[in-house]
């Protein structure tokens, strides 16, 4: 008789653990519609027992009836959300979408939960679940920013705007956003992670998401002309459009001493840029590594061609008819 209760209580506590598990792992069970909710602004409300949910369910309360004051003077607003679920943690991303017919954009607002305590999650704790330091983050957002300007130029932000002066002004919006602590962060269903990042166009500066991997495109980054002044010579590297480096050698006064034409393609490695070039039926690598914003270092490699040191963006002089603009 005892061993028979002894079993008993063993299956109940297993089939308790599972119906525990199954709660965690039911994602309607964890968030669901908001009841202030309407047909065209729709927000989540957060299912967890802690102080951090009832702050966040508040928040969007008061989102919601600031939307619906703003509606009421006319201007359109929208809203909609989506949740995921990955190993316990609960993300939870709103988006907003308003027109007030002139200008018409998005926002985003996120909310990271631990299931287990309720529980919000900071930034940092976020880049550690997916075993991302916060100089590979900083690297995925230049890789990401440097694609998504692909088809702009120079030409696209005069007068006021040049194109590295862009990403660099994207880059400080993320470096800012991680210092304030006011930046949104989430993965979605297939546990992908992103932030959403205020990225200057040559349209003006609009919220966009972007996905902290690593990405095999990182040419980008290279475009344009960088400069090593070694003092008795001055080293160019012009990087083009699709894989040609253009590279010459002037002297102190500015007359040419050497010129030639490789392919390159570029790989990460970790924060790293590995250049491979050929020229002709000659191969070499050339290891960078800096900012890749202003600068970056071609570190020494004596079977390699390109100089070794710091090289520095070249900003091109560009004329704008300002009467273009009338």
């Amino acid at each position: 008789m005892r061993r028979i209760a002894l079993v008993f209580m063993l299956f109940v506590s297993v089939a308790a653990i599972a119906c525990s598990s199954r709660h965690i792992a039911d994602l309607g069970a964890l968030v669901a519609d908001a009841d202030f909710s309407d047909d065209a602004i729709v927000l989540p409300e957060i299912k967890l027992e802690s102080a951090d949910a009832e702050k966040v369910n508040a928040e969007l309360y008061r989102l919601c009836k600031s939307w619906q004051d703003w509606r009421a003077d006319g201007i359109k607003i929208t809203s909609s959300y989506s949740s995921a679920l990955r190993d316990g943690i609960l993300s939870v991303l709103v988006t907003e979408v308003f027109d007030d017919g002139v200008f018409a954009d998005s926002r985003y607002y996120s909310y990271m939960f631990d299931v287990e305590s309720g529980r919000l999650l900071e930034y940092d704790e976020f880049l550690e679940l997916y075993g991302i330091s916060d100089d590979e983050a900083e690297f995925y957002v230049k890789q990401s920013i440097a694609q998504l300007a692909l088809e702009w130029t120079d030409e696209d932000f005069m007068p006021y705007q040049t194109l590295r002066g862009a990403l660099s002004q994207t880059l400080r919006n993320y470096t800012d956003s991680t210092e304030t602590g006011i930046i949104t962060y989430y993965f979605d269903e297939a546990g992908t992670p992103y932030i959403t990042l205020m990225v200057v166009t040559p349209d003006g500066s609009f919220e966009r998401a972007v996905a902290l991997v690593p990405s095999p495109v990182v040419a980008p980054l290279l475009r344009g002309e960088w400069i090593l002044d070694a003092g008795d010579k001055v080293h160019t590297l012009n990087f083009e459009d699709g894989g040609q480096l253009n590279i010459t050698v002037t002297d102190a006064r500015g007359v040419a001493v050497d010129a030639f034409t490789v392919r390159f393609t570029a790989e990460p490695d970790g924060t790293e840029l590995l250049l491979h070039c050929t020229a002709g039926e000659q191969a070499f690598d050339v290891r960078l590594t800096g900012t890749f914003v202003f600068q970056f270092i071609a570190l020494p490699d004596e079977s390699a061609p390109i100089a070794p040191g710091e090289y520095t963006y070249k900003e091109p002089e560009l004329e704008f008819d300002f009467y273009e603009m009338y």
